[in-house]
């Protein structure tokens, strides 16, 4: 894992990095070890712990060495639990607390040690919702990497995401959670 994504790194600059299930303690090591190397400017961790099914993906040593040493490098944690604990806990600059399974509309808060955002939304009717959280850390990690702040990118992920999941909502892929339309609108390939 390491030498691969290395070899990314040592390739291009990464203005982003986006963590998303680690699986085990060696794999966790092995990004927390990439992150002191090459220090991107934006490490954003949505840490998958449990599945939509309910199953435990990792165990307790694994969320030990998830907690102590990579999520301190984070600028961004988007875990489904309480965010002050968690910025208490693993000293993360900021956490996102989503707001997607609660009941009415959903609002996001984005919350650092003294200030907290709050980005409300609309619930979009559907059963097309298979990776709605690994899709807005991944565009928050997109617009990070394009420069614009970190509460801008979260404004700018969360409404992707509502229009995604608007244009995916009539689709018939299957008999259960369906994905959402990613390609609802192009963009040029950006480059520097």
């Amino acid at each position: 894992v390491y030498e691969q994504a290395a070899a990314v790194f040592d390739d291009i600059t990464v203005d982003a990095l986006k963590i998303g299930m680690t699986v085990n303690s060696g794999i966790i090591r092995a990004i927390t070890r990439l992150v002191k190397t090459y220090h991107p400017a934006t490490v954003i961790l949505d840490p998958v712990m449990v599945s939509s099914s309910g199953h435990r993906l990792l165990d307790e040593e694994a969320i030990k060495v998830l907690k102590e040493e990579l999520m301190p490098l984070c600028t961004l944690v988007t875990p489904n639990i309480a965010a002050r604990k968690v910025i208490e806990e693993t000293k993360c600059a900021f956490v996102l607390v989503k707001g997607g399974h609660l009941e009415g509309q959903p609002t996001d808060c984005l919350v650092s040690a003294n200030r907290t955002w709050d980005f409300p939304g609309r619930r979009v009717d559907t059963r097309n919702t298979h990776g709605t959280g690994c899709t807005l850390s991944s565009a928050i990690s997109a617009y990070a990497a394009q420069g614009v702040s970190l509460p801008e990118a979260v404004g700018k992920a969360k409404a992707y995401v509502e229009h995604a999941l608007a244009a995916g909502a009539e689709i018939n892929a299957g008999k259960g959670h369906g994905s959402m339309n990613h390609f609802f609108e192009g963009h040029e390939l950006m480059t520097r």
